[in-house]
């Protein structure tokens, strides 16, 4: 099993949008995401977001560009400061490759978690739009790549 985990395009201000939503830049830097993925044909099988505005354009946008018949899941538990347990077992549970859209702290902390290092010293340094890919073997996770979007074209 595949996973990709994707923070969320950068967002407006709360004073240019209330709800905080893509600017045009995070579009255009999720869309070079989405394209520079495609080449890879990943197979995904589910795109879970968060709740945010932020989170759900950014998937939406993925799915556009990767091409993709794949479900979109909107979930409670991928909010910033929400913990990551309950992401884990959900993970456990499944096989499929599944893509995480969302947000710093949490994203942080749960590639922390599934790579069994200390939860608060951080590993990778998530950028918007860029996405991070980890593969499942038995029980364990490994970090295989991470592309940030400035590399891409």
């Amino acid at each position: 099993m595949y996973l990709y985990l994707v923070q969320h395009g950068l967002s407006k201000s709360k004073e240019e949008d209330p709800q905080r939503g893509i600017t045009d830049e995070g579009r255009i830097e999720t869309a070079k995401t989405g394209n520079a993925l495609a080449m890879l044909t990943p197979k995904i099988h589910e795109i879970w977001h968060s709740e945010k505005k932020r989170s759900c354009e950014t998937a939406e946008i993925l799915s556009t560009q990767l091409g993709l018949t794949a479900e979109l899941v909107e979930r409670k538990d991928l909010n910033p400061n929400d913990p990551v347990q309950s992401v884990m077992v959900e993970l456990d549970k499944i096989d499929k490759n599944t893509m995480i859209v969302g947000h710093l702290p949490h994203l942080s902390r749960l590639l922390s978690k599934l790579l069994q290092i200390e939860m608060d010293r951080e590993i990778l340094q998530f950028q918007n739009s860029g996405i991070v890919c980890l593969k499942k073997e038995g029980t364990s996770w490994k970090l295989l790549w991470s592309v940030p979007p400035e590399i891409l074209l």
